[in-house]
Parts: C-alpha cells; structure tokens; sequence
C-alpha cells in the first residue's frame, strides 16, 4: 500500500454544505477559506485579492460566491478596525461547520471590497449535539410545515435529507409561498397522488402547478348567489373576480 504523502495539503468541506443548494464555485471558495482559518476558532482574513488569486478569478467573482455562503450561514464576515497608517483591512471570516439546520433570516449582500458586513444575530456554533442546535435553531414556518407534512423529523433525519428540505423551502420561499399554501399543495398532493410518497422536492416541483388547480377548483365549485360575490374595485365598475359580472358603483 502506498504510503500517504504527508506533504499533501487537503481541505474539509462539511458534508451540508457539499448537499446545499449553492453553486460549485462557492464550495470551492469554503475550502479555500478553510485553508487559511485557525483550527480552534475557524477563523480567518484572506484578502479578496489572495482569494481571488488562488481561484484563478476576479474579486467581484469571489464577492458573488461569498453571497451565497453568507445565504447558507456557512461563512460569517466582520470588518476588521484599519491599520495604524489607516489602510483598510481584509474582512474577518468565521467559518462554520456544523450545520444551522436553517435559519429564516434575510442576510445583507458582501460589499465589493473588504469592508463592514453586518450579519443579523449571527450564532458562531462550534461543538454541540443535535439537540441543542435544533433548540437554538430560529423557527422557519416554512421548513417546520414541509418536514411535518412529508413526515419528517427535523431533530432526528440526517443531513442529507435536512439538506433537501432547505433546498425545496429555498424554492417555495421565492416565489412567495405561505404555510397555509403548502398545506393545501400537500393534502391534495396526498389525495390525488395517494400512490406516490410526499416529498420536500415533490412539493416544490409541483408548487404552482397544484396551487393553480386547487384555484381553478375553487372558481368552478363557487356559486355567487349561494356563497356571495367577492367584489374588485376598478374604479367606474365593481367587478366579481369569480363570475365576473359588473356593477356600477
């Protein structure tokens, strides 16, 4: 058996992150920032410039990237106070490696240059079990309400399967789903598709498809003399969205 070349330099990348929805480039640049962080506080300053120099890339390529490290909270970023000479510092980077399940909050995009990033009640999570992270995990409605209605338990399933549940409230989220939308998605999912397990990524796919259907439902079963006519005010004219007749106001 060959012996292991001691001179070899390696990386870790943390296995969600790997799974995260985030570009190759960006995984990239965690290993490249992992390469210089200290191996007790995983921290670390690279230069943008020294960043971009070793990913063969522009600065504006490695700020891009770094965005989506700061959406997963994989990498948090500080300013640093200037030089005696009041020349600009590179930013602080603080890696993290274990997982923050998914956290619900909206982060600040990296400036084009090392300058301040202030992230939103950042965690720094080092050494903690499971337990504890899902107990200090912020609630996410959206991720709470996939895992519950595909039957998953969000303190125990693995990473891999909590990777794929970001993933999909990714998605939902940007096309601006509620709780009560997914609900309504999942049960006729389960009713019209009683043959086939409920999935995170099966929701997600068929999201706007579903929720056009159950609309389109919603129209046909309404009778406005029974349940009333819902009213749009377009200014000369009232007009029902349902049967569309008009009144004059």
């Amino acid at each position: 058996m060959d012996k292991l070349d001691i001179d070899n330099k390696f990386v870790i990348i943390p296995e969600w992150i790997l799974l995260s929805n985030i570009s190759d480039k960006a995984k990239v640049l965690y290993g490249n920032l992992w390469k210089y962080a200290d191996r007790d506080t995983n921290k670390c300053f690279p230069s943008r410039a020294t960043l971009a120099k070793n990913m063969n890339c522009s600065k504006s390529s490695i700020d891009r990237v770094l965005k989506e490290l700061i959406d997963i909270k994989a990498v948090s970023v500080q300013s640093r106070p200037p030089k005696d000479n009041g020349a600009n510092q590179s930013n602080l980077y603080t890696l993290r490696t274990i997982s923050p399940v998914f956290i619900d909050k909206d982060t600040p995009v990296i400036t084009g240059k090392d300058t301040p990033v202030v992230l939103d009640n950042d965690l720094t999570i080092t050494n903690r079990t499971k337990t504890n992270l899902t107990k200090e995990r912020k609630r996410d409605l959206i991720f709470e309400e996939l895992c519950n209605q595909c039957g998953i338990d969000w303190t125990k399933a693995p990473r891999g399967e909590l990777g794929k549940v970001q993933k999909a409230t990714k998605e939902l989220k940007e096309v601006n789903a509620t709780v009560e939308n997914i609900k309504n998605v999942a049960n006729w999912y389960k009713k019209n598709w009683n043959n086939i397990d409920i999935t995170p990524n099966g929701i997600s796919n068929n999201f706007t498809k579903i929720l056009t259907k159950i609309e389109e439902t919603k129209i046909k079963k309404r009778d406005c003399q029974i349940d009333g006519h819902n009213w749009i005010d377009l200014e000369q004219i009232f007009i029902c969205q349902y049967c569309r007749i008009e009144k004059s106001k």
